[in-house]
Order: structure tokens, then sequence, then C-alpha cells
């Protein structure tokens, strides 16, 4: 078998409809085959994203012993995306948007040479009743499950591509907001680091000769001034000795007492 990846879901390429529901085709009259007489067959993995999980549809198959795909031959008078969603709708009961190819690869099937392509298909509504409904069982799984339930070639390869796919989403979010970050701190930085310009040195030169030099007792709030009692200057000094009576001697009161 040959088999051929590409990337998945970010492109949409059809989103198909069926709100007549017709019957499942049946039959091999209008099937497309390549010129060495490959029959040309088309399928998707119909997916969600349930509660933050991505989970997979996956369908038995008519004898209801294994879990697969939904998958039929491409006919002449549709596209091969309109083919897979059609299969989707016949077999599954879901309709979405179809993605891009998940997987391309060629086995020899019973009948001779097949080649299949797998395609992604968001599933955007389900059905409660729709062709195939009497005779396949359908159900949803994390998307890890249904890898270890579905093996079939081709089949297991395209569930793996679209994990792979979906991981790239959920991952590409986050690894654009760390770069994001991670440039605006680097702007940060460089914003700090700059040197500064003639202009900038100028202003911190103009402030720092505008303040003159401080004292310690000035620059602290806690420091607490000693207060020195001031003196009398001279002039009061003198004023204060000649208002002061000339001191008595002792004779001269006695001679005061005398006379009196």
């Amino acid at each position: 078998m040959t088999t051929t990846t590409t990337s998945a879901t970010a492109k949409v390429l059809a989103t198909c409809m069926f709100p007549d529901q017709p019957p499942a085709r049946v039959g091999r009259d209008n099937q497309r085959y390549e010129c060495n007489g490959t029959r040309l067959v088309a399928g998707c993995v119909p997916y969600r994203t349930h509660t933050g999980t991505p989970e997979v549809m996956l369908i038995t198959n008519h004898k209801k012993d294994k879990w697969i795909i939904p998958k039929g031959g491409w006919e002449r008078d549709e596209t091969e995306t309109e083919a897979a969603a059609r299969e989707a709708y016949e077999e599954a009961g879901v309709l979405g948007a179809v993605g891009a190819c998940l997987v391309d690869c060629e086995y020899m099937g019973k009948s001779g040479p097949q080649r299949h392509r797998y395609f992604a298909l968001q599933v955007s509504s389900m059905l409660d009743e729709w062709p195939e409904a009497n005779f396949r069982t359908r159900k949803w799984v994390p998307i890890d499950q249904a890898l270890d339930q579905c093996k079939r070639a081709g089949m297991h390869e395209a569930i793996t591509a679209l994990a792979h796919s979906l991981r790239k989403q959920h991952v590409a979010p986050q690894q654009h907001q760390q770069q994001q970050h991670q440039q605006h701190h680097h702007q940060q930085q460089q914003g700090d680091d700059e040197p500064r310009t003639q202009d900038d040195q100028q202003d911190v030169c103009r402030q720092a000769s505008v303040s003159p030099t401080l004292s310690n007792a000035t620059m602290s709030p806690l420091a607490t001034p000693t207060l020195t009692p001031k003196r009398p200057s001279q002039t009061c000094q003198s004023q204060l000795t000649h208002q002061a009576p000339p001191p008595i001697s002792s004779s001269s009161a006695s001679k005061q007492l005398q006379h009196s």
C-alpha cells in the first residue's frame, strides 16, 4: 500500500448538506476509475470538539464486527469532496464541512487496485435517521481511542493525520501568544537599556545644578535641630548697666542714719 499524507483541516473545501435525505447509492455503474482500472474511493474522518477534547465518529462495517470510518466509491456526477460528504451522510448520518485531504493511498483490493483519499469532515449536525441506520452503529470516541479501535489500512493513517493537524492548530495560538509576550518583554528591556540622549543628559545636569548642597540635618526628616539660646547684644547689656542703681557701701549708710 502506498500512502501519502497532507496537512488537513486549515482550508474548507465544501460544506455539503442533504436536505431531501436521499437514499444511499448502490452499484458501481456510475463509479470513477483511472485509466489503468484503479477504482477511486473517497472517504472522510468525521470529527468534533467536545468539552475541549477532539472526538472522531466511528461506524461499524456491514458485518458489525469492526469499527471503520465512512468511505465509498467516487461517482462521475459529483466532486471528490462531495463524494466524501455523501458517504458520511449515508453511512454515519452526519453533515458538515469537508476540509483538505488527509491521506492518499493505493492498495490491492478484492476486486482489483483501489485508490483511497480521505478528508477531514468537521461535523455541524447529526441526523436521527439516515439511509444506513438500520445496519450500522455509530459512536463518538476520543481521537486516541479511535486510533486504537480503527486499524484498517488507510483509515488508521487518516485518523493519525487528523490528530497531528488538530494538535498543530491547538499549539499554534499558544506559540503565537508566547512569541508576542517575549517580543513585548524584549522591547521593554531595550527601552530600559537605551543610552540617554544629549538632551536627557543636559536635563539631569540642570537638575543637579539647581539643588544646593544641603546639610545632613536638612536632608534627614528625623533630625532634631539643636536650639542655642540667644545672648543679649552689647547694646542691651549697656542699657541694663546704666539702669541699675549704684551699690551702697556700709559707711555711707551709717552716715545717713546719723544725719537723720
